[in-house]
């Protein structure tokens, strides 16, 4: 039997996304919270220091009038790496890359301010 709270959780789940922000590219991203270099395509877990870094970057997104659902449904389209799948507290996260301070997801651009956190606005400056 599937009472109110279940589809409440579900509903919410869909309009969430938990993501990892890092600087620099896929091959050698650093969390913006961090100093580690990650290979996010290494096949193993990560170590505990690295998971903590990881921890700290983390920013859970979730539909709002900030956040358009697009947003949100885009970013957790992102495939999780093959190291995230290999750590727990990770296996559900997405990473986000950000080059030059920014990241393009469709039709957005997601940027992280030090004081706001992750800002997400449409390409056309709208948000």
């Amino acid at each position: 039997m599937i009472d109110e709270n279940t589809t409440l959780r579900s509903a919410m789940d869909e309009e969430v996304v938990d993501v990892v922000v890092f600087r620099g590219d896929h091959h050698a991203a650093i969390p913006i919270d961090g100093a580690s270099v990650v290979d996010l395509a290494a096949p193993g877990p990560l170590a505990r220091e690295v998971c903590a870094e990881l921890t700290d970057s983390t920013v859970r997104l979730l539909a709002s009038p900030d956040v358009p659902s697009e947003a949100v449904d885009l970013l957790r389209q992102i495939p999780v790496p093959p190291t995230f799948q290999a750590t727990p507290w990770l296996r559900h996260h997405r990473p986000l890359v950000l080059c030059d301070e920014q990241c393009s997801v469709g039709a957005f651009v997601l940027t992280y301010d030090a004081d706001l956190g992750l800002c997400v606005s449409a390409k056309d400056g709208d948000r």
